[in-house]
């Protein structure tokens, strides 16, 4: 009732803005950070590796495309005061510090650092394996 049909979009451009840039920079840093915990360990990928490396890209697209979750949560929630993405920002800066683009960033971090961690894990090990058997002709 509260704002009609519309109100179900709220926040979903915001939400799609930042989907695409955190699935990109998630994708682009994993082997990056995989190899640099290879090398820092002195081991072989494993799951360990894919697992910190995973939460480690979850981590960092999380930190870089946090301020677009803030704009969707706002705009879901009250967005009559803002005429748009930049405006919001610079309104919400100017009257609540630069800091409030990452106001509940911590509670995201909790929840995606092990979300990432195992989703990788559990795909570059399961893939590996399946190649593996592949190449054994026991697919």
């Amino acid at each position: 009732e509260k704002g009609g049909l519309d109100a179900l979009w709220a926040g979903n451009v915001a939400a799609v803005m930042r989907v695409m840039p955190f699935s990109a920079i998630t994708f682009l840093t994993f082997d990056r950070f995989e190899l640099a915990c290879m090398r820092t360990l002195q081991r072989d990928t494993d799951p360990l590796c894919r697992f910190l490396a995973g939460s480690a890209a979850g981590a960092t697209a999380t930190i870089l495309t946090y301020p677009f979750d803030l704009l969707r949560t706002r705009q879901a929630n009250s967005w009559n005061c803002y005429s748009g993405y930049i405006s919001a920002c610079e309104e919400m800066i100017r009257q609540e510090g630069v800091g409030t683009l990452y106001n509940g960033l911590k509670p995201t971090l909790v929840g995606i650092l092990p979300y990432a961690g195992i989703s990788f894990a559990t795909f570059h090990t399961l893939k590996a394996q399946i190649k593996d058997r592949g190449e054994d002709g026991a697919v």
